[in-house]
């Protein structure tokens, strides 16, 4: 890693990391004529994709839109990571439906993950997928995109992958970016918010102290020429002496 990861304590950490995202899009539109943006699922994304979709000054028709990870679930299913984005952002901004790059793997995980790495390679090139951002979240066992902790081994020169989620995670199979391609991301946005994650938040600062071989996968997303940025609040907050 460049720089070792910020922590940001937010009153309103939706508002924080909408801001953040945005900011960050609009700077690459303006350098590059495009951004990429990387989304993830779960709980606490929906109110920052809220607050993103109300974000002034974004040009949506330069953005293109892909996913961190995926249940591999119908899209109207309730667990679907596309059904969150599309209800909580996508409807809301006038996106192109042509740059929305959803992970369709209902079907067949297997060859939805050889296409999902394919599509990834013909759209980045290169020996890296350069997001403008991917927004994260992190489990309480340490898992990060469908990556966990013990059971999703390296896929060297994959970008994405089919992984198994163990119990008691909902819906085993899914879908995954690999530690490579969220590496490339020049602004690796973490969210956390309650109590509950104050202690892996704890753990994963910890571990950025370790090779990412050994660090546990929230704390491996090192990106080779981006920064890491942890947005959490007061509960999340990890009490080790972090800043």
């Amino acid at each position: 890693m460049t720089a070792p990861p910020d922590l940001v304590v937010a009153a309103d950490v939706a508002a924080e990391a909408a801001g953040r995202i945005a900011a960050a899009l609009r700077e690459s539109i303006a350098n590059e004529g495009r951004a990429t943006l990387a989304l993830s699922g779960g709980s606490t994304p929906g109110p920052v994709y809220r607050r993103l979709a109300d974000e002034p000054d974004v040009d949506w028709a330069n953005v293109h839109v892909f996913w961190v990870d995926e249940r591999c679930v119908t899209a109207d299913d309730e667990w679907s990571n596309e059904r969150l984005a599309r209800e909580t952002l996508l409807d809301h901004v006038p996106i192109p439906g042509e740059q929305v790059y959803p992970m369709a793997c209902a079907a067949d995980p297997d060859a939805a993950a050889e296409a999902y790495d394919a599509g990834l390679k013909q759209f980045f090139g290169g020996q890296r997928a350069a997001f403008t951002v991917a927004v994260l979240g992190v489990g309480e066992d340490g898992h990060v995109a469908s990556l966990f902790p013990g059971v999703s081994p390296p896929e060297p020169g994959r970008w994405a992958v089919h992984t198994q989620a163990p119990p008691p995670h909902p819906v085993p199979d899914r879908l995954s970016l690999t530690l490579h391609a969220l590496d490339g991301a020049h602004l690796a946005l973490f969210v956390a918010t309650g109590a509950k994650k104050r202690d892996v938040l704890a753990r994963v600062f910890a571990d950025y102290d370790r090779e990412p071989a050994d660090a546990l996968p929230a704390a491996a997303v090192r990106p080779t020429e981006g920064k890491v940025v942890w947005v959490v609040d007061e509960a999340a907050r990890p009490n080790n002496g972090t800043a």
